[in-house]
């Protein structure tokens, strides 16, 4: 059976393979694979801190051509852009 394909699959995979600053290391796809929202972020800004983690976020959704999602990530709230990854009936930050 194939994988269902969404963006916030194709974030985690993405991010598993993205180029990250010196000094840093990408976390392994294994890890990522297995997140939710909510969990990925937090884990996110521990292991990159706010401002990188934010920045390798825009920066991954740009590649993936997910332009309108790094927007929202520039301009909204994290739990307002997170929730955009959720369909409005199962989404636990509404």
């Amino acid at each position: 059976m194939a994988k269902k394909e969404g963006p916030f699959l194709r974030f985690k995979d993405k991010l598993s393979k993205f180029p990250v600053k010196e000094g840093f290391k990408n976390s392994p796809e294994k890890i990522l694979q297995t997140t939710e929202v909510l969990t990925l972020s937090d884990h996110l800004f521990s292991k990159y801190g706010e401002n990188y983690a934010l920045e390798l976020s825009d920066a991954v959704l740009k590649d993936i051509k997910l332009e309108h999602h790094a927007v929202r990530l520039r301009t909204e709230s994290k739990a307002a852009y997170l929730a955009s990854f959720y369909p409005e009936s199962s989404n636990p930050l509404r």
